[in-house]
């Protein structure tokens, strides 16, 4: 590694390649996690970035790469350049190699990271972006006249139900189907007193839906002798349980918890609750993986892949048509549940049998 005698008063991404030996554009790949770079040269390069305190610059770097883009659909030997929102960086790895199978360029941003959604989007459209996938519930920007007049440029999906202000085709769960499914599944092996936790979550409608598949499921499936009960918990994804909320479960005494995410099994084991243990526990939406120090957990995978796939032919299928902006009537595509056999389930089925 090339090393100057001090640092310089103005650190470029040329000062970062020239002592790094790479070239520029590599600084740039580097520094944005992007596939391609060996992990030596990743590193050897953060490394003197760290060094010289320099940070690679969002919208430079994103106004860096302009390509040619036609008034009407893209060719499909063409290269397509897809950009997915997430301020959470949701499955961005996932998403990364999903583009990669597909031949599609793909990259993730933060938008926090932007001053504006405007700035945003002419940033996107500058650097010759076809699609835009929206990935989280909510975003920190509120969707006035001018984001929708900057956002019209691209062919849109989303991926949940939220922002209605957008009004685009989505692929999303079917939040009736998870739900009830769950719970039948976590009857058929013999638990009597279920204590359903869910969650008030940025998608509404949603959570209309899952408590129409909860009153569906009491009405339906549950006989003399079972005893299914509700409470929906304030915020989504809270770290601990509340004290009204643990009053609740020692009056209920389940044989079995069910929950809309499986991330609600860390405030459970905080408050004491061992899985798997002589309280079962399931989930609506489970993870696809092994999560280190997590239990498996038994529930309906949330099959973040077939989503990310169906979007992305979504999004590739429009911007060949050249089909941008919003849609007259939106559709949806829906995933189906996945049941996944766990161990949050197995020794608390014999104590209840």
């Amino acid at each position: 590694m090339k090393q100057f005698n001090e640092k310089p008063s103005k650190v470029t991404r040329e000062i970062v390649a020239k002592a790094a030996g790479v070239s520029t554009f590599t600084v740039s790949q580097a520094l944005r996690n992007m596939p391609g770079v060996a992990p030596a040269t990743r590193a050897r390069v953060k490394a003197v970035a760290e060094a010289y305190g320099y940070q690679i610059n969002p919208v430079a770097s994103l106004l860096a790469g302009k390509t040619a883009r036609g008034r009407g659909g893209v060719s499909p030997e063409k290269k397509l350049v897809v950009v997915a929102l997430s301020q959470r960086r949701y499955n961005e790895a996932l998403f990364l190699d999903v583009c990669s199978h597909m031949g599609i360029a793909g990259e993730m941003l933060d938008p926090s990271t932007f001053d504006s959604p405007e700035l945003l989007f002419k940033v996107l459209w500058n650097r010759g972006v076809h699609g835009v996938l929206l990935v989280d519930a909510t975003y920190p920007w509120n969707v006035s006249k001018s984001v929708k007049e900057e956002l019209k440029k691209f062919s849109i999906i989303k991926m949940s139900r939220s922002l209605p202000e957008i009004p685009c085709h989505f692929v999303r769960h079917s939040a009736y189907e998870f739900l009830i499914q769950s719970l039948k599944q976590v009857l058929a092996r013999g638990f009597r007193r279920m204590a359903v936790l869910m969650m008030e979550t940025p998608a509404g409608e949603d959570d209309e839906s899952r408590l129409g598949a909860f009153l569906a499921f009491r009405h339906l499936y549950v006989k003399k002798g079972v005893s299914c009960q509700r409470r929906v918990i304030k915020g989504n994804n809270p770290t601990q349980l509340d004290k009204g909320t643990l009053a609740w479960l020692d009056k209920v005494q389940p044989d079995v918890i069910v929950a809309y995410h499986w991330t609600m099994v860390y405030p459970l084991m905080a408050a004491g609750y061992r899985f798997p243990g002589p309280i079962g526990f399931a989930a609506v939406l489970v993870s696809g993986t092994s999560i280190p120090n997590t239990p498996l957990i038994s529930g309906n995978d949330s099959r973040a892949e077939e989503m990310i796939q169906r979007a992305l032919k979504m999004l590739q299928e429009m911007i060949v048509r050249g089909e941008r902006g919003f849609a007259e009537h939106p559709l949806q595509h829906v995933v189906d549940p996945e049941w996944v056999e766990g161990e949050t389930l197995g020794s608390a089925v014999d104590t209840c049998n």
